[in-house]
């Protein structure tokens, strides 16, 4: 017999070849090192070593370079929100390819309109990151996405509500937006997620689109655009969303949103949102807070309170006018807590969704009279 020897089998990798991007929350490309590493002074008695840096950047708010503090050894294609740059006419770092259109970072605009632009009529089709980069990215060029900040330890909750309906007006829609984030902010929420303390900030804004078609409403898969019908009745005889325990439409009677400060669309936003997921109703467990005080922003009309917090505070509770008073409710840290921000899934952008898509169109559910004469003749 012949005894062979196997050889050991020889294993080797190149160092230096690896490229790894150190990006910042928004996706932005802050350095590129290698998987060399460098010693520094004497190897026999100096075991130090730093990072092989193949470039460094740093950036002003809407991407462009800033002088003397950037720097490359090679010609590495991406920077600013993960993006490829396009340096062949601008020059390097002067434009960025975002898919759906370039950008120039000088001057935070795009150089064609926005795809999406009909969802956001207040806004001009070339501006990026809704002005405001820090917060926003733009993941296409289309349309802004809600992020954590880790440097400003905020997360930004934005919702677009759109108006339609006999009832509805663009005045109406920007001030019921502005009313329910003011009810929403008033809180000075915050949230703690994996150890660290995050101030939670509501940006909510309102647009009326008078043609409005049911097709529109079903295509949408934005989580931030809500549909709301408004007009003087419904066959409910109250302003709700569709789902109690999460939804992105409704529909407003105007009465009870037309008054300002009115906290009856920061109470169905709440709805909207998922706030109470545990109960049926969307309502917290308890219908009576008499000696606890301030009633939360989504307790429902019928809860017993101190007199304070009455339609009238000199009636008995429980008698006409001894019930809660739907304008003294005020949005309360166990409100933002019933968010849930801590269990959200974040990408590795810091973007989540926040409630779901019901997309359902209401016709009007009530007409009068004389709004069925006006219909009529408009077919």
């Amino acid at each position: 017999m012949v005894e062979i020897e196997r050889p050991a089998k020889e294993t080797y990798r190149f160092v230096g070849d690896k490229n790894y991007e150190l990006t910042n929350h928004l996706g932005n490309v802050l350095s590129v090192i290698t998987d060399r590493k460098l010693s520094i002074g004497n190897p026999a008695n100096n075991f130090t070593f730093m990072s092989d840096v193949l470039s460094y950047n740093d950036y002003y708010p809407f991407g462009s370079l800033i002088p003397n503090r950037h720097g490359s050894n090679t010609a590495y294609r991406y920077g600013f929100n993960g993006k490829e740059k396009d340096n062949e006419i601008k020059g390097d770092g002067n434009s960025y390819d975002f898919g759906a259109r370039m950008l120039d970072p000088r001057v935070g605009r795009w150089f064609a309109r926005d795809p999406k632009e009909d969802e956001f009529p207040n806004m001009s089709p070339y501006v990026g990151f809704n002005n405001n980069p820090v917060v926003y990215n733009d993941p296409t060029g289309e349309s802004g996405e809600v992020t954590i900040s880790k440097n400003t330890k905020t997360i930004t909750v934005t919702s677009h509500m759109i108006f339609y309906g006999t009832e509805a007006s663009s005045a109406l829609a920007k001030s019921t937006a502005r009313d329910v984030q003011k009810k929403w902010n008033a809180a000075n929420g915050k949230v703690v997620i994996k150890g660290v303390t995050y101030k939670v900030k509501f940006v909510i804004t309102g647009e009326y689109r008078p043609k409005l078609t049911p097709d529109e409403i079903a295509k949408n898969t934005d989580v931030k655009n809500n549909y709301i019908r408004v007009e003087e009745e419904n066959n409910k005889g109250v302003s709700y969303m569709d789902d109690k325990n999460s939804s992105n439409t409704g529909y407003f009677l105007k009465r009870n949103i037309e008054k300002d400060d009115s906290s009856t669309e920061g109470h169905e936003m709440g709805h909207g949102y998922g706030v109470n997921p545990d109960t049926p109703d969307g309502h917290p467990k308890e219908h009576d807070l008499r000696g606890k005080g301030q009633p939360g922003i989504m307790y429902a009309r019928g809860t017993l309170v101190d007199p304070e917090y009455q339609y009238n505070p000199n009636v008995s509770a429980g008698s006409k006018g001894g019930t809660v008073d739907p304008d003294k409710r005020k949005v309360l840290q166990s409100d933002i807590d019933e968010l849930s921000l801590d269990k959200l899934n974040f990408d590795k952008n810091g973007k989540a969704k926040l409630g779901k898509l019901t997309n359902k169109y209401h016709n009007d559910e009530n007409p009068s009279i004389f709004k069925r004469i006006v219909n009529s003749l408009k077919n």
